[in-house]
């Protein structure tokens, strides 16, 4: 058991057929889909916001990294990750914690699975203020 950063391959979230699979399939044909790991997923997640923090920052005329820190750091309540089976997101100057909702997993028979997830700002609201990170 632990705890998972973002969707599994196998897991059912909205962008897995058009993007994530089509992708993989266009890009990496010769690797099986049963054989993607999470880090797939990741990846989609943090190129998504990356491109939206550009996105903002150059709408902003601040296409620099000064400007895209900023952009990142004034995300609040982005949808853009539900997609790729995430939350909203809403990042602050002084919290860069993109969600306080983590997957748990466990390996079954060497695959790994979502079992649940755990709001960690409502189970611990007496310490989630003073946690900067999970």
């Amino acid at each position: 058991m632990g705890l998972i950063a973002c969707a599994l391959f196998n897991d059912q979230y909205p962008a897995k057929e058009k993007k994530v699979i089509a992708y993989a399939k266009k890009l990496n044909p010769g690797i099986p889909l049963e054989n993607r790991l999470i880090r797939t997923i990741q990846g989609w997640v943090k190129v998504t916001l990356a491109v939206e923090a550009m996105k903002k920052a150059d709408k902003a005329g601040k296409l620099n990294g000064p400007g895209i820190k900023d952009a990142f750091e004034s995300f609040k309540d982005w949808p853009g990750l539900k997609e790729f089976g995430g939350q909203s997101v809403t990042i602050t100057p002084t919290d860069h914690r993109y969600s306080s909702i983590v997957r748990v997993g466990r390996v079954v028979k060497g695959k790994p699975q979502t079992v649940g997830e755990i709001d960690m700002r409502a189970k611990f609201p007496d310490k989630w203020a003073s946690w900067l990170g999970w």
